[in-house]
């Protein structure tokens, strides 16, 4: 799927007031309902033209690390944790800036989409819902990128 412009408000401006338990665990639910089902339909997100709002995976800021590789429990979760960013890294999508060559960027992601792979492996059931658990694929050919989801949240 190709997102073009800047997604939605992350809503974690001073203004916002803290979130509540209940609210985090709204958020927590949606976050584990959305990445099962890109995760299930094999869908992987691209967002283009996309505002350079956050900082990128391996950021230096603990709170932006967390925010790309995943939430591991309701009491982590924010709003920002359901960003367009954080959701296309974490599908194994590209993230491209707004660079004005939309074009050029929607062909670039449809060729990307022409080769990829299928790893499919039967997880045991989870203690309860949600339970996160992150994802890597390693190959030994140095000239090859390989992307893929980075977690998965098990199901009972």
């Amino acid at each position: 799927m190709v997102w073009i412009g800047q997604g939605w408000p992350s809503l974690s401006d001073s203004g916002f007031i803290p979130d509540t338990p209940s609210i985090k665990r709204r958020f927590f639910h949606n976050l584990v309902e959305i990445s099962n089902s890109l995760t299930k339909a094999q869908v992987t997100l691209d967002a283009i033209a996309s505002p350079d709002v956050s900082p990128g995976p391996g950021a230096q800021n603990s709170h932006d690390s967390a925010f790309f590789d995943g939430v591991r429990n309701e009491s982590q979760v924010t709003a920002g944790s359901l960003g367009m960013h954080a959701l296309t890294h974490q599908s194994g999508g590209h993230v491209l800036k707004n660079t004005k060559d939309n074009a050029g960027e929607s062909n670039a992601c449809i060729a990307d989409a022409e080769s990829y792979y299928v790893l499919s492996f039967d997880s045991p059931p989870a203690a309860g819902f949600g339970e996160y658990h992150s994802l890597e694929v390693k190959v030994h050919k140095p000239e090859l990128t390989v992307r893929t989801n980075t977690l998965y949240y098990g199901e009972q």
